[in-house]
């Protein structure tokens, strides 16, 4: 699927969300999934079939708000089946109102304290350099 499309279907999957659910945040949702449709479109060497590669791009996002948003295009980027996007932010659902790393593939990081991606990101990279991954 093009980055546009994959833009595309986010947008309306994140608006549908948001709307079954009650939810708010639509606003934060939808001003990252353009950015997040090109990393994980084709920018990011990420795959949903390998999402525990050690040597792939880890993307991480620090906007809590936006948890709509991210799950729209993992979904859409097949991360995990669309159906889990019919029941978000309900409970018992995988996914939650803001972005969880427990149990949905392709979040790397569980949001909360905004802006905590930058300092988890950098002492990420340190500790792969360390090990030897990246090169």
């Amino acid at each position: 699927m093009s980055t546009i499309e994959l833009a595309r279907r986010s947008r309306i999957s994140a608006v549908s969300m948001c709307s079954k659910s009650g939810a708010s945040h639509i606003g934060a949702a939808l001003s990252v999934i353009d950015i997040l449709a090109v990393l994980y479109g084709s920018v990011a060497d990420v795959d949903p079939t390998r999402t525990d590669d050690p040597t792939r791009d880890i993307v991480l996002v620090s906007k809590g708000h936006s948890a709509s948003g991210v799950y729209a295009v993992l979904g859409q980027a097949g991360y995990f089946p669309l159906t889990w996007l019919d029941d978000y932010y309900e409970d018992g659902s995988h996914l939650g109102g803001h972005v969880t790393a427990h149990g949905v593939p392709g979040v790397e990081l569980s949001t909360g304290a905004l802006g905590h991606a930058l300092p988890f990101g950098v002492g990420r990279a340190i500790i792969d350099q360390i090990d030897g991954v990246s090169e």
